[in-house]
């Protein structure tokens, strides 16, 4: 076990000098586009024209926050990997006994990962969605909805079937 925690905590290590800094940068300009658009740029463009102000407004900022959070992609996914990695091995020696071996744990932790990052990006979605069309967030939330579900169901097969192994 000390073997893997040490292979994790590198494999973190260069994965963090290698992608952090990237992807810190391109989250920190998608964060200042939606900081802006939806505190500063929608509640002003509502106040210009209601109608037609915030729609454009709010492609804009979509377009924006979407091209540089997109960008982040490859570098979280790496991130995310190597840090449930890092958090299996830990979850591992901070049990005398642990209930899931080290792969069911990093299958598991990449799930709960994955999932955090989904909510917390629609959350980030929904209030440019919701100027476009109400039914369009709702849409949007369907997906991200059954995106998730589809993962946990895998995840959860995946733990079965390395359970019976």
């Amino acid at each position: 076990m000390i073997e893997e925690e040490k292979e994790a905590r590198r494999i973190l290590a260069d994965v963090v000098k290698e992608s952090l800094p990237g992807t810190f940068t391109k989250l920190s300009i998608a964060l200042l586009v939606w900081l802006f658009g939806t505190l500063v740029f929608l509640p002003a463009a509502h106040r210009i024209d209601p109608t037609r102000a915030p729609l454009i407004c709010s492609l804009i900022v979509l377009i924006g926050f979407s091209f540089f959070l997109f960008g982040t992609v490859g570098g979280l996914r790496r991130l995310l990997d190597a840090a449930s990695s890092f958090l299996a091995c830990h979850y591992g020696k901070s049990r005398q006994k642990p209930m899931f071996s080290l792969q069911q744990s990093k299958v598991g932790i990449n799930c709960i990962l994955y999932v955090v990052v989904t909510i917390i990006a629609y959350a980030l979605y929904w209030p440019l969605l919701q100027v476009l069309h109400p039914s369009l967030a709702g849409l949007v939330f369907i997906l991200v909805f059954l995106w998730m579900l589809w993962i946990i169901f895998r995840t959860i097969n995946a733990l079965i079937a390395r359970g019976e192994q």
